[in-house]
């Protein structure tokens, strides 16, 4: 059979990426799903708080949504250009990020998670109280 090329060649790299499975890549999926779950949160933080605006919604699923995609489509490429530790890097800080928004938006909602709440909620007051 004849070797794919041109956009047949680029998407054949994440197929090949993804037919492994991403069992040795966990952080990319722990992203992947803290992503999905900092989407949920955020609106039910929306519609808890009566504050939902489609403007902030339209924009937070565009942002949301892009990050998903960049990050499912773009790893294998990293990967494919031995770039692995730069998006493990990559891959990490988002995943705290992220991880950091869902654990303020599940706080805003009720569910606090005791000393996870409290150390991000020191650490984003201390910068705040700096700047």
């Amino acid at each position: 059979m004849q070797e794919p090329d041109g956009l047949w060649a680029i998407l054949n790299v994440v197929k090949d990426f993804y037919e492994t499975g991403i069992d040795d890549h966990f952080f990319v999926f722990i992203l992947l799903v803290l992503v999905v779950a900092d989407v949920v949160t955020g609106f039910c933080k929306a519609w808890a708080l009566k504050n939902f605006s489609s403007r902030k919604a339209r924009t937070g699923i565009v942002t949301h949504s892009a990050i998903f995609v960049i990050a499912a489509i773009g790893y294998p490429f990293f990967l494919f250009a031995n770039a692995g530790s730069l998006a493990d890097m990559i891959i990490t800080a988002l995943c705290a990020s992220y991880g950091a928004s869902l654990v303020t938006n599940l706080d805003i909602l009720g569910l606090k998670i005791p000393y996870v709440t409290t150390f991000i909620n020191e650490r984003v007051d201390n910068h705040k109280k700096k700047e």
